[in-house]
């Protein structure tokens, strides 16, 4: 639980930041390796990969840490992750947490029961 946290605070932190980076992606995929790096120090997670697209087009990817401990392969922004079905549940905490933050724009009507 502790590490699906950790990646949610992980989007939480860039969704908040991007607005504010450079839009040069060789700076953006610098600085986003950076903030993975430490999340990995900080929740001793073995590795992650992460990306983001600016509203500009703009797209940055990183990878932190190892994708197989045994052998000390590093992880790299291709390296598939497979994550069964986690996927939703992190994907509704994290659009849950954003819209509590008024960081999600209004796509349209609501849903209102009848």
């Amino acid at each position: 639980m502790r590490r699906f946290f950790a990646a949610t605070g992980i989007l939480a932190v860039l969704d908040a930041i991007a607005p504010a980076m450079t839009q040069d992606s060789n700076v953006l995929s610098a600085q986003l390796e950076a903030i993975l790096d430490d999340f990995r120090a900080r929740y001793g997670f073995p590795g992650a990969t992460a990306a983001i697209i600016l509203s500009d087009g703009t797209m940055a990817t990183a990878a932190a840490g190892l994708a197989d401990g045994e052998s000390g392969r590093v992880m790299t922004s291709d390296t598939p992750m497979l994550a069964a079905s986690i996927g939703k549940s992190f994907v509704a905490a994290v659009a849950l947490t954003l819209d509590a933050d008024g960081l999600l724009a209004d796509a349209g009507p609501k849903y209102s029961p009848a």
